[in-house]
């Protein structure tokens, strides 16, 4: 959000990925800071990027500075897409390790609402209230439950785990090394209370790639706003930056299975047992008495 923060001060636009009304995740392109708040995120599914692309260029010929934040793919589309250099474009690539079928998603949304009879008002991928090594999904519903880390929710964390709906391509990925095509890369610096345990935070450590010059002069203007760490190639590496994702045995049958049968079909064999299930929700319930109760003899 510094990024945008930077460009919409400069009187650019930003374009990010966002969850529609329809939970379909897409690309926007904005010009208010409270605007690109929704960019803020994983996603975990891959967006759709519509009619991104031809509304940068026109916003490019107005001189503007525009930030197009994505997927390393999605970046390098945008500049064959263009065709020749802009100075006023600043990119921004993810540590990607793969997108999801957007029809994975759409069935994990589906049934996550058909389950519990409520439209999905808001998810947030990542929630760090159990810090940032263990994230959890939390999703709001349209009449205002909250699950957050719910045998349920953690369906989708548990498929995006297994690699088996990632797109074709990221079995194949060619951008999976220092060779970025933003001019910024950014992603969780994994590992990090090994290699740097001095600036280990249990909310989170970022990963800041430094790419071009128009990388290193915009990161100049916000590095103020951060504590940072300079780091070598080998301290930064991450799986992402080296070798893409493997494609799982039976991955065909899987999204066969996806598109004649629907999501859980197979992704139900990312559910706990039952007894799991019972027992985790106990678990929980002792935890809110025992809570409520010290609050009450403080």
């Amino acid at each position: 959000l510094e990024l945008c923060t930077y460009v919409i001060a400069q009187g650019g636009m930003v374009a990010g990925a966002i969850y529609d009304d329809e939970m379909t995740i897409r690309h926007v392109l904005r010009e208010r800071m409270e605007d690109c708040l929704a960019f803020a995120g994983s996603k975990y599914a891959q967006s759709s990027l519509g009619d991104i692309f031809s509304e940068i260029k026109e916003t490019l010929k107005t001189g503007r500075l525009v930030l197009f934040s994505g997927t390393p793919c999605q970046i390098a589309g945008l500049r064959r897409y263009l065709k020749k250099s802009h100075p006023n474009l600043l990119t921004c690539d993810l540590v990607c390790h793969g997108v999801a079928s957007p029809l994975a998603f759409e069935g994990y949304v589906k049934w996550l609402e058909g389950y519990q009879k409520k439209r999905i008002a808001s998810i947030c991928m990542k929630d760090k209230t159990h810090g940032w090594l263990n994230p959890q999904i939390r999703v709001e519903f349209s009449n205002g439950k909250e699950l957050n880390g719910s045998d349920e929710t953690q369906v989708w964390q548990r498929a995006y785990n297994s690699a088996l709906y990632m797109r074709p391509s990221c079995y194949r990925c060619p951008y999976t090394s220092f060779q970025r095509t933003g001019d910024i890369s950014l992603g969780d610096f994994w590992a990090v209370q090994n290699i740097k345990p001095d600036i280990f935070n249990p909310n989170g450590v970022s990963l800041v790639l430094l790419n071009t010059e128009m990388g290193k002069e915009v990161f100049s203007h916000i590095k103020g706003n951060f504590k940072t760490e300079p780091l070598s190639e080998k301290e930064a590496i991450q799986s992402s930056l080296s070798v893409p994702v493997k494609m799982p045995e039976g991955r065909s049958s899987v999204m066969n299975s996806l598109s004649s049968k629907g999501f859980m079909s197979h992704a139900r064999s990312f559910r706990s047992s039952r007894a799991t299930r019972y027992r985790t929700r106990l678990g929980r319930f002792i935890r809110m008495v025992a809570s409520k109760l010290n609050s009450r003899n403080q």
